[in-house]
């Protein structure tokens, strides 16, 4: 569970870095593939020390408005986003599929992925 996730990641990570966005980069000392190992999806990536205390909110801004001008570029089917989020809420509702849940936290967890889903369908998004 996850490689599927986890392949789209990498190849739309690799897309974005073509289309000069900033994002993270893959381990270039290995194939940019997903590695199953113990039952988990796992991607290599470069490590990168935190900045953000250092970037300018302008400067953190410009790199928002890189990184979205280049999704536009990319073209690559992509779940939508409630897809994702109708995953977790089955995975949440499901004591079978998350055993180590415990009660009060599987219904915080239901009641945020629902109001989630809710404030996604209000604002009209396609």
């Amino acid at each position: 569970m996850g490689q599927e996730v986890a392949q789209l990641e990498v190849e739309l990570a690799q897309r974005l870095a073509e289309a000069g966005c900033p994002v993270g980069a893959l381990e270039p000392r290995v194939d940019p593939l997903v590695y199953k190992r113990d039952g988990f999806a796992v991607t290599l990536w470069i490590y990168y020390e935190p900045v953000t205390p250092h970037v300018s909110p302008v400067d953190y801004a410009k790199a928002l408005e890189r990184l979205h001008a280049g999704m536009r570029m990319v073209e690559m089917a992509t779940p939508r986003f409630t897809a994702r989020i109708a995953e977790a809420e089955e995975i949440v509702a499901d004591p079978d599929l998350s055993p180590e849940l415990a009660g009060a936290d599987r219904v915080f967890l239901s009641s945020r992925l629902g109001s989630l889903r809710r404030a996604i369908d209000d604002r009209g998004a396609s």
